[in-house]
């Protein structure tokens, strides 16, 4: 369990999102922090990906070829 102390202009907010939201703030923050932490996820995957491109250890595919690959026909 992480307990945090928070600014009083902070809690206050969490509090006023929570009350909009209908839930408590506890569980407002926690699905907030929890959402941040994938979103911190999805960058550091993307710039994991984006400096292997830059090294030439990846590349990028157009549709079209995507779709040839793929035996799509559209």
């Amino acid at each position: 369990m992480i307990a945090l102390e928070l600014p009083e202009l902070a809690e206050k907010a969490v509090v006023e999102f929570a009350k909009k939201s209908r839930v408590s703030p506890a569980t407002w923050a926690r699905r907030r922090f929890l959402e941040l932490l994938e979103d911190l996820e999805d960058v550091r995957i993307a710039e994991e990906r984006l400096a292997a491109l830059r090294r030439g250890e990846s590349r990028l595919y157009t549709p079209e070829e995507v779709k040839r690959e793929l035996g799509i026909q559209i």
